[in-house]
């Protein structure tokens, strides 16, 4: 602990609030989308291509490489935090999140690959059906 703790304790006890209000507001959109989805009949096992190629790419990787991305990206977590939450040393962390970053790339790409073979076969159909 610093020799003065009081701006320490400060800045830790803000840090905490400021990580938990973000998560709840994410926590409450994420719940949103959910309902909305739901009610729709949406199979959150198939993303669509309306919600992004990165979030389709995302929702195709394992649960340890999505949470490890989120809590850098989403949470806002520095490596070193985001190690500290799940109970890993440091570098271990960092080495998970690069591997993951290296999957969602791949993921991306595939996604993207995909979206645009779509669209070339869409642009391609013919318009007057057969003659």
């Amino acid at each position: 602990m610093p020799e003065s703790p009081l701006p320490w304790l400060l800045r830790v006890a803000r840090n905490v609030v400021g990580t938990s209000w973000r998560g709840e507001v994410r926590r409450e959109r994420l719940w949103l989308k959910a309902q909305s989805a739901h009610a729709e009949g949406y199979d959150p096992t198939e993303p669509e291509i309306a919600d992004g190629p990165v979030v389709a790419a995302l929702a195709r990787l394992n649960e340890h490489d999505r949470e490890t991305l989120t809590l850098v990206a989403w949470d806002g977590l520095t490596p070193a935090e985001a190690a500290a939450v799940l109970g890993v040393p440091s570098e271990r962390f960092r080495q998970r999140l690069h591997r993951a970053g290296r999957r969602l790339r791949d993921q991306l790409d595939d996604e993207l690959q995909d979206a645009e073979y779509a669209s070339l076969h869409d642009d391609h159909a013919p318009a007057g059906g057969p003659a």
